[in-house]
């Protein structure tokens, strides 16, 4: 399969916009891929290549990701190289996110959740948690009334990135309601 201004699939040319782009072609490439099957794709640019690469490895996230080999070749591997290495990190935080989002409350508590957060704080981020106590005092109230029911207590986590550039803001929210006195499994 090749891979210039457009999508070149069995002798055909079609146009990355109707794949929906790279990067969903990227994904769309992994998603063919079964049983440990190979596929190989000739990107001419380094950036196509990446924005493929990307798409890959979004797409192959999951706990039930089957092992199969994507190769993607470029003629400028090593540009290719140093664009990846820009991608990669927020290719990894996107992944983590998604783990965080789908680990049922019984496995991912509101200390664990503060426990994986800090661990971010080796990658230049700041962490700040506020429990049970300090809620109240800067006004989560509501925060507090829903949490109240939890046997571990609310808590909220910031992550402040000290670098340069446009602000960005990621806002979730999640509730963990495991009533008092209540057993969790594993």
């Amino acid at each position: 399969m090749g891979l210039r201004r457009g999508f070149d699939g069995r002798g055909q040319t079609i146009g990355l916009e109707l794949a929906g782009g790279a990067e969903a072609a990227g994904g769309q490439a992994w998603a063919a891929l079964r049983d440990g099957r190979a596929l190989q794709i000739a990107a001419d640019e380094p950036g196509l290549a990446v924005a493929l690469a990307c798409g890959a490895a979004l797409r192959a996230w999951g706990p039930k990701a089957e092992p199969a080999r994507l190769h993607i070749l470029t003629p400028a591997a090593g540009e290719a190289r140093r664009l990846w290495a820009l991608a990669e990190p927020g290719i990894i935080g996107n992944r983590f996110a998604r783990d965080l989002v789908v680990a049922p409350a019984n496995r991912l508590t509101p200390r664990d959740f503060v426990g994986r957060l800090r661990a971010l704080s080796g990658h230049v981020l700041k962490v700040g948690v506020r429990g049970r106590k300090r809620l109240p005092r800067d006004g989560f109230g509501a925060l507090c009334a829903v949490g109240r029911a939890a046997a571990s207590g609310p808590v909220l986590v910031t992550l402040r990135w000290p670098g340069a550039g446009r602000p960005g803001a990621l806002v979730g929210k999640g509730v963990c309601l495991v009533a008092r006195g209540t057993r969790l499994n594993g």
